[in-house]
This record gives C-alpha cells, sequence and structure tokens, in this order.
C-alpha cells in the first residue's frame, strides 16, 4: 500500500503541476472503490477471499502446495492543490 500510495501522490503533483500549481493537502486516501462508491463494493480483500478454494487430496485432506502469489494496491486520493487562474 505505501507503494500505491507514494504512486497516488505523485500523480496528483504531476497533474497540479500540469495546471502550474502544487498539492497542498491531501484530505482522503482509501483504498480503490471505497471513496468513489461510499463503500458499496466489496473491498478487494473480501472479493479475493470468495475466490479461493481447497484442493482436496486422495486421502480428503486439503493440498497446502505453497505457490508464489503476485499482490497488488491500488488506491484513491483526494487532495487539494493551488493552480494559477486559468481564465482565457
Amino acid at each position: 500500500r505505501a507503494d500505491a500510495i507514494r504512486t497516488a501522490l505523485q500523480r496528483a503533483r504531476d497533474y497540479a503541476a500540469a495546471l502550474g500549481g502544487s498539492v497542498t493537502t491531501v484530505s482522503q486516501i482509501a483504498d480503490s472503490g471505497l471513496l468513489s462508491h461510499g463503500g458499496e463494493q466489496q473491498s478487494a480483500s473480501m472479493r479475493l477471499a470468495a475466490g479461493y478454494t481447497a484442493e482436496v487430496g486422495s486421502e480428503g485432506s486439503p493440498q497446502l502446495d505453497p505457490v508464489p502469489q503476485q499482490l497488488t494496491a491500488v488506491v484513491e486520493a483526494r487532495v487539494t492543490a493551488t493552480v494559477p487562474d486559468l481564465a482565457l
């Protein structure tokens, strides 16, 4: 999550800089979907957990063979930025 937060804040700075401004405050930061949908969507961990199933071996016991996992984190951030007057 720390990398995802750093990426989100860098994107916010990039957008502000493209308009000639800068980020002044971070007002909210959360897992993806929680800010824009008011928490209606399931969290990513809940969706992942729902998809897990255990394989049963010939003895009726679960097979617990570890495999490499790829984890990703996506966050949303709401920031305040100062920008110059853009009126043309």
